[in-house]
């Protein structure tokens, strides 16, 4: 089965010469904002202009002091339990971040970029959520601008801050997935796929310092994952079959590319399977405690050759990535991230492949338009 072949078209990049420095490298369309462009921001890239500027662009902004205090004051009072699943975490994120962040400037300003996504979320003012984006941004370049050299130096002093970042840095990452302005070089998969890139960095700082953190007071949450299930024996009949119709299709797939090295398919069949039964995972019940992290942390699931398929525009593996809209929702009402990301994730997933595939998402559509109803009563302001 093959996705419906699209004519191939060639953007203009009429921007790149006069974009950032990291479009220009990367030789793609660069918006201008200022201080950071789109492209930067959901992909998580320093963004930085040469010094010839653009007639009519911002200039980079100061920090705003006085809003500095007000988003520092929102984390304290309400974004770290966006963060902390559980009572027992809520001085860790409320108490003890902050004071590690007096110390470590990128975490400072990663705390305040998600505190301005929040703030964000919360208010109806469009001139407000406009004012509160381009601050988030700022911060969240200001944060990876010191984070990302740090990266090749951790050390038993440092993870704690760098940890704490690289968690924050994923919700932010989620959090951008709200903004619904269009950007045709950056479609929902793609930033999605960016989405996943800072889960699996925020994996990899945790494995590299794992014994210090769970020395100290991020020991706590340095829990391992559920088991990925490898049964699909305990799921409602709906669920069941629609999970071993894309078990059945992964096998058919690699059956049917004739003249491919044998390694080479058992390699992407078992990408499949990796990605199905960790999405099957993300629907198994768990504690409370343990939903959130479980359900964002589908990509560590997955093989990476799976998260390389993904990138290339692998028909099936962009239905299963739909597929996994479904756990994304049942989970909305508890993370504010994850507001309405579910049914905008299938639609784009259902345009970018061909109408063959679309069968494997109609168990998806059905359960997303299903009415809520929540396992257990949440903030209202997460």
């Amino acid at each position: 089965m093959e996705a419906e072949k699209k004519g191939p078209s060639r953007r203009p990049h009429t921007k790149t010469r006069l974009g950032c420095n990291t479009c220009k490298h990367r030789k793609v369309r660069c918006d201008l904002a200022k201080p950071v462009c789109q492209n930067c921001t959901r992909g998580n890239r320093t963004c930085t202009y040469s010094n010839a500027s653009h007639p009519g662009s911002p200039s980079i902004l100061p920090s705003p002091n006085d809003l500095d205090v007000e988003l520092m004051h929102h984390w304290t009072v309400s974004t770290y339990t966006v963060v902390a699943s559980e009572p027992r975490q809520h001085w860790l994120w409320q108490v003890f971040t902050p004071r590690l962040a007096f110390r470590y400037p990128f975490l400072l300003h990663g705390i305040l970029a998600f505190a301005a996504l929040h703030r964000r979320y919360l208010t109806d003012d469009q001139h407000e959520r406009d004012s509160l984006l381009t601050v988030a941004r700022y911060h969240q370049q200001q944060a990876l601008t010191l984070y990302i050299p740090l990266l090749q130096a951790i050390n038993d002093e440092n993870c704690h801050a760098l940890f704490a970042f690289s968690v924050i840095l994923t919700l932010i990452c989620y959090a951008m997935l709200q903004d619904s302005e269009t950007d045709e070089s950056e479609s929902l998969v793609t930033r999605f796929n960016e989405a996943f890139d800072s889960v699996i960095g925020a994996t990899a700082v945790a494995f590299q310092a794992l014994d210090t953190l769970k020395a100290g007071e991020f020991g706590a949450i340095m829990t391992p994952l559920e088991p990925t299930v490898n049964s699909l024996s305990g799921f409602d009949d709906g669920t069941r079959e629609s999970l071993e119709a894309l078990l059945t299709c992964a096998e058919r797939v690699c059956e049917e590319k004739p003249g491919q090295d044998n390694a080479d398919l058992i390699t992407q069949r078992n990408a499949y399977f990796s990605a199905i039964f960790g999405l099957a995972s993300t629907l198994t019940p768990l504690p409370e405690d343990r939903n959130r992290g479980a359900i964002l942390a589908w990509p560590v699931m997955c093989q990476s050759e799976f998260l390389t398929m993904l990138k290339q525009r692998d028909p099936l593996a962009l239905v299963i990535l739909g597929n996994y809209s479904v756990p994304l929702h049942l989970q909305h009402r508890g993370l504010f991230i994850l507001d309405g990301i579910a049914k905008r994730l299938i639609e784009a997933v259902a345009n970018e492949v061909g109408a063959a595939w679309h069968p494997y998402l109609e168990w998806a559509r059905m359960r997303i338009a299903e009415p809520f109803t929540p396992a257990a009563s949440t903030s209202e302001n997460t």
